[in-house]
Formats: C-alpha cells, sequence, structure tokens
C-alpha cells in the first residue's frame, strides 16, 4: 500500500524463490458440485511487518475423465448453462511482535478510528443507531495499519462497537449531541 492508502496487487511467480511468499497446498481443487474441500496456507519470510495477501482460485472448464459424470451423457444431445464459480479470501500475515495502539477522535460530523499500530485492529459489531431503538445491521470492518476508519454522523445519535486487538476485546460506545 502507498502513502495514499492506494493497494496493488503483485502476483508472485515461481522464480523468485521462497522468500516473503504464501504457499497454499494444494495449488489446484477439483470440487464436485456439492462438495467442498481444504487448504493448508503457511508464510515463508520475515515478520518484521503486517503483510496482506489476496488469494484466489479461479474456475477452470472440467474436462473428462476429472468425475463429473459428463462420460455417461456423451451421445446425449444438452443445451443449458455452465455456471463457473471462483472463490477468494484475504490472508492477513501479522508482524512477529504485534503493537496496537487505537485513537479515538470525536467530531462534529463523525467518529475517527485511527489505528497507530503495526497490525490491523477489528470492529466487530458495528451499530449504528439513529434512535435507542433503531439500528442498522451490524458490520464489521478492518482498519489496517497507519489507515483512519471514518463514521459519518449524519443522522446518527450513537455508534457502538467491539475493538478486537489481537486477543483483547474492547466494547466502545459514542453518542453524538442532538
Amino acid at each position: 500500500m502507498d502513502d495514499a492508502g492506494n493497494s496493488t496487487e503483485t502476483e508472485l511467480t515461481e522464480g523468485e524463490g521462497w522468500r516473503n511468499r504464501l504457499i497454499v497446498s494444494p495449488s489446484r481443487l477439483i470440487v464436485p458440485p456439492g462438495g467442498m474441500r481444504s487448504v493448508r496456507v503457511l508464510y515463508v519470510g520475515e515478520r518484521s511487518r503486517e503483510h496482506v495477501f489476496r488469494v484466489r482460485f479461479t474456475p477452470v472448464e472440467p474436462g473428462r475423465g476429472d468425475g463429473f459424470g459428463q462420460e455417461e451423457d456423451a451421445g446425449a444431445t444438452t443445451a443449458g448453462v455452465r455456471m463457473l464459480v471462483g472463490y477468494g479470501g484475504i490472508v492477513i500475515v501479522r508482524p512477529e511482535q504485534e503493537q496496537y495502539r487505537t485513537d479515538f477522535i470525536q467530531r462534529t460530523d463523525g467518529l475517527d478510528v485511527v489505528n497507530r499500530g503495526n497490525t490491523t485492529l477489528i470492529l466487530d459489531n458495528v451499530y449504528a443507531c439513529k434512535t435507542d431503538e433503531h439500528c442498522l445491521a451490524p458490520v464489521k470492518k478492518h482498519v489496517l495499519p497507519g489507515r483512519t476508519q471514518f463514521f459519518k454522523r449524519e443522522g446518527l445519535s450513537e455508534i457502538r462497537f467491539d475493538v478486537v486487538e489481537g486477543e483483547k476485546v474492547s466494547y466502545k460506545e459514542f453518542r453524538f449531541a442532538g
């Protein structure tokens, strides 16, 4: 991530060696309809700072002999739609020495949650409430190191959430003057 907060993706190629990379095993999956598979993830490299990886499993058209039952219907005429679904996720590798420093700055137009630590903090069960009885559906926010999460006050009477800093969880509640 650059100083302006823009993220860039860098594809890891096999010729780059084994330093600072994520290893996912197996590297290819065949998941039949109604089935499931699991993968193992291993990070190899230095852990002086946090690393964020996007892992993607891109779909491919199954071939004959892959166990998808195409052999039985080889002579049949069929019509339909094929749907290929890809999966992905984000893997966060925390630094060896985690440091949390979270600042809450309540302003007239909202609330800033500033992560001054060296690892991602989680704001869980975030409730933005217009009145005591009417709150929006809860959400989860991840605040990367050096970043700020801003909650706009617009029409809200309070905002409340759990701050997850590693193993430590604390409850925070902020009320806005009417």
